[in-house]
């Protein structure tokens, strides 16, 4: 906008014509004294292009500064905008990820059950009552699997969406891996003993249950599924004042090198391996819970994840 067409400049206009009018009737006033008009009139008119001249170089300054306003409002919606836009693809790319873990973790217990179904109910089917048993076991374990997987994925949902608090409280260590290494073992598909040692200055750990749960089985889950009938698996915990250590070995001695290899994949999949529902779910929780986990290769072939939980504050009532 020119400055000339500036309102601002109107009102500065204004207020000049005022104070040459004040001024000229002041002069007027001393005339009538008998004091010299002329050289009045030129105090008069200097006062006065002083005045426009300041008013001018204020205008200017005051357009250059809106100017720049306006170019750095321009730039500051246009970043906004592309940060909108890449939050949207963010968004997008997490529903298609979110949707292929699901289907892709629901796939395999439904298609147990299916077979194991069909199994049962084949007409004339000669099957001694172990078989029979352990068809029931896995369409059991699988519906285990699936009730699993349902909760994790809408702990999951509602944590992306920001609208997960966890909820602190005091959990005694040994009854509830218990009640997590029982839940494991009922959902493997040859069951076995899982060992556990507990250890620390602490049996207990200020948490939220259900993400610590969620925690536990699927890393659990993962690697019982993974390594198959190689190995034994045993969970460590060690409760200290204000913090929680897990540790889940795998002993490498009975592994093979084609089931670790692939157990590593599983736990730190590279830019070619997709990641899995179980180990998605555990890192979002321990991110909720400001938890890190490590994974370790021994030097005997063993297989160590390590899990370092802070205590939550424990809400009071």
């Amino acid at each position: 906008m020119p400055v000339f067409r500036h309102p601002y400049w109107l009102n500065a206009g204004f207020i000049t014509l005022f104070l040459f009018l004040l001024l000229q009737a002041m002069s007027m006033d001393l005339g009538a004294n008998g004091s010299t008009t002329d050289q009045w009139e030129l105090m008069l008119i200097g006062v006065c292009l002083v005045i426009l001249g300041l008013l001018y170089a204020g205008m200017r300054s005051l357009l250059h500064t809106q100017a720049q306003l306006q170019t750095q409002n321009q730039a500051l919606t246009a970043e906004l905008q592309k940060h909108q836009s890449e939050a949207s693809q963010g968004l997008n790319d997490l529903k298609l990820s979110f949707f292929s873990m699901a289907s892709h973790g629901f796939r395999t217990p439904l298609s147990n059950i299916l077979v194991c179904a069909q199994l049962l109910e084949r007409p004339g089917a000669n099957e001694s009552p172990e078989k029979r048993q352990r068809n029931l076991r896995r369409i059991q374990a699988s519906a285990k699997t699936i009730t699993q997987l349902l909760a994790d994925l809408l702990l999951l949902t509602r944590a992306e969406a920001g609208q997960l608090e966890l909820t602190p409280r005091k959990i005694e260590l040994l009854s509830f891996c218990d009640a997590v290494l029982a839940e494991v073992e009922q959902a493997m598909r040859e069951p076995r003993p899982l060992s556990f040692v507990a250890a620390g200055e602490r049996d207990f750990v200020v948490s939220d249950e259900v993400v610590l749960r969620s925690i536990l089985i699927n890393l659990l889950n993962l690697v019982t599924k993974y390594m198959g009938a190689e190995g034994d698996v045993m969970l460590r915990v060690q409760g200290e004042e204000g913090q929680l250590g897990v540790q889940i070995c795998v002993e490498g001695a009975a592994l093979s090198e084609v089931v670790r290899a692939k157990l590593l994949r599983t736990l730190v999949p590279d830019a070619q391996t997709k990641m899995k529902t179980g180990l998605a779910i555990a890192q979002k929780c321990l991110e909720l819970h400001q938890g890190t986990m490590t994974v370790q290769s021994e030097p005997n072939g063993a297989i160590a994840i390590g899990v370092e939980l802070p205590w939550l504050v424990e809400e009071k009532e």
